[in-house]
């Protein structure tokens, strides 16, 4: 065959192709923003449907971040308890965001995207929960021509659920069709905790003003239910720091809202907050908020109503890759602001927050704080309104949110969706007994003080671990040695022996220490690895 042949050929295909895709996004709103192959499957499966695929689905099939999950089932050592640690994988879940609460003896699980799930007991079966969508207005966005989709785009943030008021709250992200902007709320149905049935429709009950920068990490979005049917929910600053908007009172950004669920109405608690992600009320402190900091200066604050925390004026933490903060050279100082009952230097991204009460005597009235950056639990002791010690508990997974299921247990819902489970192993308790427990081995232990598995974002310390071998070399989403990146390869077995072995000599200039390893622990690390990537590629083919 011709060139000139072969040319026509793929010419008239590609407008074959063309013309079907541009039927299905105008009339199916597939995005048209995908390679050639996912839009054709697509298209394919779309051709055998009798109605129109749903946008939320499209979207839950296009952002698996991390297929190469890591599970934690191992034992976990604290210094008061000890625990079992299993984690299980909702399919269909769409991870980076979401996250959990219990109703009635269910856990309900929320991913990135507003779709549920329910568990009791082990969690060893979970399954979705027929809620409506949440009232994101997702159809509208991906409708629009050229719209440009990623993980921080319609992010569901937080779920709490009232037993008092049977009733479901979401904090979201909303598409403002004429502003073309999105906007943060809050919205709410009622949920039967018997039946898991639910009310016919979500109602919102607050609305952001556009989100000029759009959506991003500094959100907020932690959600507490109060008395008399009233809701507080935290708003980020929406990265407006030079705009100063958590100073504003026309602005919702950077603030705590008391908001009314009845009358759909709210008030302005508390302002100059950065990216409050985690509520709670406290017997002995009230109102209590965790909230992340710039560079260090993650703060637990003593939420008073009417009082301003100072941001973006003062800050414990200084500006990214600075010494000082908004100029100042003396150090962080908040001056007449309120201070902080504890903070975190250098910053661990704090995420969640609950104070913990008929869970166990040894950890009951501890608060517990999930982290991100940090991949660890805080178990922080209160002693007359101050924290005594904070206990850090390395998990190894960015931990999203928390719910204790029962006395005993607690579930953990992490970035790279899993829900794990914290149980007290009550045998080894009453041994009183303490041995070492180990992660996936005491060598890979040492390696996730820096390193992590699950999506990697720009706070992490190191590249993640997840599906590493067959990836090329530097491809994560991290700031990588310019040695690493002129290394045009993959990680194999082999290539990973070479550069445990002589970190230098594999990729002159990279980071990575010289760690001194006998040939023996190099091939128990790379085995694991090995180990690993069975095990994700098992768990794929189900």
């Amino acid at each position: 065959m011709s060139n000139y042949s072969t040319r026509i050929i793929w010419i008239a295909l590609a407008a074959l192709i063309g013309g079907v895709a541009g039927f299905a996004v105008a009339s199916l709103k597939i995005v048209p923003t995908r390679q050639l192959k996912s839009i054709a499957f697509e298209i394919r499966d779309a051709l055998h449907l009798s109605k129109k695929p749903d946008p939320v689905e499209i979207l839950a099939k296009q952002y698996r971040i991390d297929n190469a999950k890591f599970h934690l089932d191992r034992d976990q050592d604290t210094a008061l308890l000890p625990f079992d640690l299993t984690s299980f994988s909702p399919k269909g879940v769409v991870m980076g965001a979401g996250g959990i609460t219990m109703v009635g003896d269910r856990l309900l699980i929320m991913g990135r995207l507003g779709n549920f799930f329910e568990c009791t007991e082990d969690c060893a079966k979970i399954s979705k929960v027929p809620l409506p969508p949440i009232p994101n207005n997702i159809a509208a966005y991906v409708s629009q021509p050229g719209a440009q989709l990623n993980e921080k785009i319609f992010r569901a943030h937080s779920v709490r659920f009232s037993a008092a008021m049977k009733m479901l709250a979401v904090s979201h992200e909303y598409y403002d069709s004429e502003a073309k902007l999105p906007r943060f709320a809050v919205s709410v149905i009622s949920l039967d905790p018997a039946t898991m049935e639910p009310g016919k429709s979500w109602e919102t009950v607050f609305r952001s003003e556009p989100e000029v920068d759009g959506a991003n990490d500094e959100a907020g979005g932690a959600l507490l239910w109060g008395s008399d049917g009233k809701l507080f929910v935290t708003v980020g600053e929406f990265e407006s720091r030079t705009r100063r908007l958590p100073q504003d009172v026309n602005s919702a950004f950077g603030k705590i809202f008391e908001i009314d669920v009845r009358a759909k109405t709210h008030r302005l608690y508390s302002s100059g907050l950065r990216n409050a992600e985690g509520l709670a009320l406290s017997e002995t402190l009230g109102l209590i908020s965790v909230e992340n900091g710039p560079e260090g200066g993650d703060q637990l604050n003593k939420i008073i109503d009417g009082a301003n925390y100072g941001w973006p004026d003062v800050s414990l933490g200084t500006d990214y890759h600075r010494y000082s903060y908004n100029g100042r050279q003396d150090g962080s100082r908040l001056g007449d602001y309120p201070a902080p009952i504890y903070a975190w230097v250098p910053s661990v991204a704090t995420s969640t927050l609950t104070e913990l009460h008929g869970f166990d005597q040894r950890w009951d009235g501890d608060l517990l704080v999930g982290s991100l950056k940090g991949q660890r639990l805080f178990r922080l002791r209160l002693d007359k309104g101050r924290v005594i010690y904070a206990e850090p508990i390395f998990i190894g997974k960015r931990i999203r949110d928390l719910a204790v299921m029962k006395p005993g247990v607690i579930a953990l819902w992490t970035d790279d969706g899993q829900v794990v489970l914290m149980s007290i192993n009550h045998q080894k308790l009453a041994s009183d007994h303490r041995y070492p427990a180990s992660l996936t081995g005491p060598l890979l232990d040492q390696c996730l003080f820096c390193h992590h598995f699950g999506p990697t974002s720009e706070t992490d310390f190191a590249p993640s671990f997840s599906g590493l071998l067959g990836r090329p070399i530097a491809s994560d989403r991290f700031r990588y040695s310019e040695g690493l990146r002129k290394v045009h390869d993959v990680w194999t077995p082999e290539n990973l022996h070479k550069f445990l072995s002589d970190p230098a000599g594999f990729a002159s200039g990279t980071a990575m220490p010289q760690m001194q390893l006998r040939p023996d622990e190099i091939d128990e690390i790379v085995a694991t690895f090995q180990r690993l990537d069975r095990a994700a590629s098992a768990e794929n083919m189900k």
